[in-house]
């Protein structure tokens, strides 16, 4: 009767948590904030309830993992694909803590890197493809070739582009959704080695993340 009582507890928590979480992302992404007091607290609760009620997202998936939590406390890493008014596609990864208070209440949420929503690796042949997404993206800074955080700062800081030369990659991880590559490539004749994720969304594989993966040759520093 204990275990069984235990592996209920942790059912209806998880599923509470989870819900919490659903609600103050919907609140978020739309025009409806109708009792955020009973899923959030602190500076979410004031955030949400002094912003302007105007749309900007339509959720088209979400995807939430409880990582660590018990009778208080819970941490869980949150994925949302987003269809944003303009039409175009997006998506979002949120760390997002949780505090029990009369209920499980969302008090603090943070921007996320890309994560991995499967253990499965897939190959993923299509490296030409990926080459000329990075290569447009980075010689027009155009947003549409970016989502998540790149996209956000393209908004916030006006890109310049570049021209790639001698690029070359190498596939290192994938799950079928989101994909790394090594990216080596010259720029204005410096050498560049760079780590590329791409997601894909309902319009395609975009830039989600960039990350420098030189390596120190010699007494190079």
């Amino acid at each position: 009767m204990v275990a069984i009582g235990v592996i209920t507890y942790n059912t209806r928590s998880i599923k509470e948590i989870t819900a919490a979480v659903e609600n103050m992302i919907y609140a978020v992404c739309s025009a409806e904030k109708k009792d955020i007091a009973n899923y959030t607290a602190g500076d979410v609760l004031f955030k949400l309830h002094n912003e302007q009620p105007i749309a900007s997202a339509q959720i088209e998936n979400m995807d939430t993992y409880v990582e660590k939590y018990n009778k208080k406390y819970a941490n869980v890493i949150c994925q949302v694909d987003l269809k944003l008014v303009d039409g175009s596609y997006d998506v979002s990864w949120y760390k997002i803590e949780l505090v029990n208070k009369d209920g499980w209440k969302v008090y603090n949420v943070q921007l996320s890197q890309p994560l991995f929503t499967s253990y499965k690796f897939k190959p993923h042949a299509d490296i030409e493809l990926m080459k000329y997404i990075f290569t447009k993206f980075a010689s027009t800074m155009d947003k549409s070739y970016a989502a998540g955080q790149v996209r956000i700062d393209l908004e916030r800081y006006e890109g310049e582009p570049v021209k790639i030369n001698n690029l070359e990659m190498t596939y290192l991880y994938g799950d079928g959704k989101l994909a790394k590559y090594d990216a080596s490539y010259v720029v204005e004749g410096r050498e560049v080695d760079n780590i590329i994720t791409f997601y894909k969304t309902k319009e395609g594989w975009k830039i989600v993340e960039i990350n420098s993966s030189l390596v120190k040759k010699g007494n190079e520093v």
